[in-house]
């Protein structure tokens, strides 16, 4: 659960970006996916056909887009079809149609945009609907990603067919787990190129929102971190002694409890858990929710437990606008939602299983803890404070000391002594002179050029 796997493509429409322009070959790569669209008016750019084959090779919970040109975090519905402002002809009005996600988006949407804060004049992110605060679209890869595999209203009948060398069946028929991301368009700044000062610095990516270094960069870096670690819940230990855990990579927790079974003799007993005091944990970016038990009661020499929790179970149920939903009578169909809340959720995908849950869990802990045996200070070699009686004199002292001095002085004459008869020898027997090598001649070095 604490394992995460992310792709990042840091310029998704590399021709565009090296050519300082929307357009892939004049043609938009955001509106380019097989939603709500004919056939032949997409997969055109190689930008949506690599966007494509990774969503067919993988299967993605969260979906990030970053543009620029507004400031808000926007979730589905964006598709013309679901717009109900052109069935009513009242395009001035508020869109009321919502999809079967709609908790979770909301939700999650407020949580990045809490994550990102604000800095100076630049307000925090504005959160809605793409239809009611940014425009729809035909083609957008956000509801492509979202339910390009279960929605066959916004479906293009037999796949796209470009012009081009791109199979039709590559976007025919989708597995059924792999667009079901909970995609998030992320409009970074009503300016398209804002001055660099607004850009931030490194400092800034783990402090709190408006502080020194804080700017566009690392405000949507701590709203990706956020993202990333809403992916799946997870339940961690922090102070054994005080049965202490946290639950974090949620939103909201429903219960927490701890299951508590005697090694000795099974016994099972549930420790019911109550929010502890607040204190700073994790990320920065993410809400984390502190909880503590009182210790079993009950007689037992060694006890197994585990912190678990039920999460967000809002997630699971049909929005309160029940009428509104488009899909009409459908429940959510995310695997962000149905992962946390929905035990028969079952999907696979590409060698990939996705089972739903209700119930998370922390990793095992035995309890009581083993006692950390502390050591006792060293005690000193010499008092820091001398007594007042001085000891008893040595009287061998004196002993001691002309000892030493009486060897050291029959070393001193023995290596003086050994000189001696060291200088006499190399008199008496000179060494031979070094033998003379006969003069010899070095050859000539000579160039040659190889003939032509």
């Amino acid at each position: 659960a604490r394992r995460r796997v992310v792709y990042l493509t840091p310029a998704t429409n590399a021709l565009g970006f090296a050519r300082r322009q929307r357009t892939e070959h004049g043609k938009d790569p955001n509106r380019d996916f097989p939603i709500d669209l004919r056939s032949g008016a997409c997969m055109r750019t190689r930008t949506a056909r690599v966007v494509n084959e990774l969503f067919r090779r993988h299967v993605f919970q969260v979906a990030l887009t970053f543009h620029g040109g507004m400031s808000a975090i926007a979730y589905e519905w964006g598709a013309p079809t679901y717009d109900d402002r052109h069935h009513r002809r009242l395009a001035a009005a508020r869109p009321k149609t919502v999809s079967p996600d709609d908790v979770s988006q909301r939700q999650v949407s407020a949580v990045l945009a809490d994550a990102a804060g604000r800095f100076g004049r630049v307000p925090r992110y504005a959160v809605d609907r793409m239809n009611a605060i940014v425009y729809p679209v035909n083609g957008g890869m956000e509801d492509w990603a979202y339910a390009g595999s279960w929605d066959p209203a916004l479906a293009v009948p037999g796949g796209c067919a470009p012009a081009g060398d791109y199979p039709r069946r590559r976007t025919a028929h989708y597995a059924n787990a792999s667009l079901r991301a909970f995609a998030i368009l992320v409009e970074t700044s009503n300016d398209k190129a804002g001055p660099r000062r607004d850009l931030g610095a490194s400092e800034g990516l783990l402090a709190p929102p408006g502080a020194a270094g804080d700017g566009h960069v690392p405000r949507n870096a701590r709203l990706a971190l956020a993202a990333i670690d809403l992916v799946q819940p997870y339940l961690l230990w922090l102070d054994e002694r005080r049965l202490l855990f946290t639950v974090a990579g949620v939103v909201t927790v429903d219960r927490a409890w701890i299951d508590a079974t005697c090694e000795a003799d099974g016994a099972r007993l549930v420790l019911e858990a109550v929010p502890a005091p607040r204190a700073a944990f994790g990320l920065p970016t993410t809400p984390s929710f502190l909880y503590r038990a009182d210790p079993p009661s009950a007689p037992c020499p060694a006890w197994t437990l585990r912190a678990r929790a039920v999460v967000d179970s809002a997630w699971g149920r049909v929005p309160p606008a029940a009428g509104l939903v488009r899909p009409a009578d459908t429940p959510p169909q995310t695997h962000l939602a149905n992962l946390r809340t929905n035990p028969a959720w079952r999907h696979a995908h590409n060698g990939r299983l996705l089972r739903g849950r209700t119930t998370f869990a922390s990793d095992p802990l035995a309890w009581p803890p083993p006692r950390r045996h502390r050591r006792k200070p060293r005690a000193l070699a010499a008092p820091l404070n001398p007594p007042r009686d001085l000891p008893t004199p040595d009287l061998l002292a004196p002993t001691r000391l002309a000892l030493v001095a009486a060897t050291a002085a029959l070393l001193s004459r023995s290596l003086a002594r050994f000189r001696s008869l060291f200088a006499t020898r190399r008199q008496a027997h000179p060494p031979p002179p070094p033998p003379s090598l006969p003069a010899t001649r070095l050859p000539r070095l000579t160039a040659h050029t190889a003939p032509p």
